[in-house]
């Protein structure tokens, strides 16, 4: 018998595809429609998660760029960063695609962040680039809808370590730019104001800015991370440490004790929870004594 007439036999019979592992898995001819329809969904699902948004890079590419050692913003810098949040609201909830794509490009690094700290006093900006940070700093888990139960539980997974992942870069980029700071100027601004001057768009700022807070606190550590500074401050205890430094800490007590400020008072007690997060009760009450009383 020929190769021919071996192959034409073979094909009537099924199909064989090689696995990962370089192996030949043999499907019978009923099988054969399903394996091309998973093999399609695989395909569909992996380019839509790693497709690229033109218009997204074009929007970015618009935020501004740096001129020798200072970030010269773009002419409609305010309006791309409204664009942007934008994006994140049609993007695909399954996939994450928009923030997961801002974070491939090192936006936060390269645009964002030098933006939000070489024009703090431009209210445009401050306001719109406070409610992109709300979004993109979000929990993994809040990003994605319930519809993702019916997604691969592998690539669900795979999704959520991504974002995760870029999550601890981002607070990292906060220690980096010292975004503390200029959150403690801003929320001492409107506090001073009193609650009765303040306007709604400024509680509503005032809100956002704690929620910035409570998210990048919320940000897992990294296990790895964790091994490495057992003996020294973590990213994680830097960001704490800069949020006292910088006075925040007073300001989130002020919220809680005021009664004025009720309206702040849970998510202030978010974030105080999270400050303390890696301290058991016990070795809370027996530092410092001395201090307590």
């Amino acid at each position: 018998m020929d190769l021919e007439a071996i192959d034409d036999e073979e094909n009537e019979k099924g199909i064989a595809i090689e696995d990962e592992n370089g192996e030949f898995i043999h499907y019978e001819d009923d099988d054969e429609e399903a394996v091309d329809q998973n093999q399609v969904k695989q395909e569909t699902t992996i380019s839509s998660s790693e497709s690229i948004d033109p218009d997204l890079v074009a929007t970015i590419a618009a935020l501004g760029s740096y001129e020798i050692d200072k970030y010269v913003k773009g002419p409609e810098c305010a309006i791309c960063i409204v664009d942007i949040i934008k994006f994140l609201r049609i993007e695909n909830k399954s996939l994450c695609n928009i923030r997961l794509q801002i974070a491939k490009s090192e936006c936060m690094e390269k645009d964002l962040l030098p933006i939000f700290t070489t024009y703090p006093d431009d209210d445009d900006i401050f306001e719109a680039m406070v409610r992109l940070l709300v979004n993109v700093t979000m929990s993994s888990l809040l990003c994605m809808e319930n519809e993702n139960n019916k997604m691969d539980k592998k690539q669900k997974t795979t999704i959520v370590l991504d974002i995760n992942n870029y999550l601890r870069e981002y607070k990292e980029l906060f220690l980096k730019f010292n975004v503390m700071k200029y959150f403690s100027s801003k929320l001492s601004t409107l506090l001073v104001l009193g609650r009765t001057n303040r306007s709604a768009d400024d509680d509503m700022l005032l809100e956002r800015i704690l929620i910035i807070i409570r998210n990048i606190l919320h940000v897992p550590c990294d296990s790895e991370e964790e091994a490495n500074y057992q003996y020294s401050a973590s990213t994680h205890d830097k960001l704490v440490l800069s949020i006292i430094e910088y006075g925040i800490a007073e300001l989130l007590m002020y919220l809680c004790g005021s009664t004025s400020e009720e309206q702040h008072c849970i998510l202030s007690l978010e974030i105080i929870n999270l400050l303390f997060r890696d301290f058991d009760a016990e070795t809370l009450a027996q530092s410092n004594p001395t201090e307590v009383n």
